[in-house]
């Protein structure tokens, strides 16, 4: 693999905002990005086990954190914001707006992504921690997310709306981005979590250096995301941005907007 190429390693649920964000970078800078999604502790597993990866955008600052604490990553920052949400099945009683009441009910099957290897499930387990619900029931279940891989449903559904329409779950516990694709795909619900029970999600990336160095076309596409074209198209895609702050020098680039 030339110099003008760099591997990129996200989470799912930057995929639809990502490949978007890959697309602008490539025809502005002339290199190409190959990019793989998935769980991202799945992901930061296979960067542990020398798999090659440039940068490594993660749905947690945990998996970052880890990297660059281990002498993997040369650098970390928070690039965006998501926040957790519950869908319910339009089945629910019309008169089920209570969440805190619904979520607890034993009755209640709740779909959410896998925990440790997924962030996505990690932060449904602490909503489910704060109203008192053992997130280990039998009715707490894990519809994505797990190590391996999956076979695509046939009718292009996501596993979270899969679960949803074929009666697996009443009710998902899943980021605020992907509910907007469940809504896509089928009559649902939409329920904000109430301020005392938000749960929000830091996405965080990791420069991570290759045959014992950084790729400069790696820390152009960092400043590319973090700039106000990049923060945009994610924005665009229901993700809150970065939180100004001073990034490191060595993910700057002709892109970044002065902070």
């Amino acid at each position: 693999m030339s110099q003008t190429e760099i591997i990129v390693y996200a989470a799912g649920s930057l995929k639809s905002a990502m490949t978007e964000i890959i697309t602008a970078f490539q025809q502005a800078a002339n290199v190409i990005v190959h990019p793989t999604f998935g769980a991202a502790g799945g992901l930061r597993e296979k960067i542990e086990s020398g798999e090659p990866c440039d940068i490594f955008l993660s749905a947690n600052m945990k998996h970052p954190q880890k990297l660059l604490w281990d002498g993997r990553a040369v650098s970390i920052v928070r690039f965006a914001g998501n926040e957790l949400c519950a869908v319910k099945h339009p089945n629910l009683p019309a008169y089920a707006t209570a969440l805190r009441a619904i979520a607890r009910s034993p009755s209640t099957r709740i779909g959410i992504s896998t925990p440790i290897n997924d962030p996505c499930g990690d932060y449904a387990v602490e909503f489910l921690q704060k109203i008192g619900v053992d997130p280990n029931e039998s009715r707490i279940i894990r519809v994505t997310g797990g190590k391996g891989a999956k076979i695509p449903r046939a009718d292009g559904l996501s596993d979270y709306t899969g679960a949803l329409a074929d009666g697996a779950v009443d009710m998902l516990l899943i980021y605020q981005t992907l509910a907007a694709r469940v809504l896509r795909e089928m009559p649902a619900a939409i329920m904000t979590l109430p301020p005392d029970l938000a749960v929000s999600a830091d996405y965080g990336l990791a420069l991570l250096p290759r045959g014992g160095h950084t790729l400069p076309q790696a820390r152009e596409f960092i400043g590319f995301l973090l700039s106000a074209e990049g923060q945009g198209i994610l924005q665009k895609h229901g993700f809150q941005p970065a939180v100004p702050a001073q990034l490191p020098a060595e993910v700057r680039a002709p892109w970044l907007v002065p902070v």
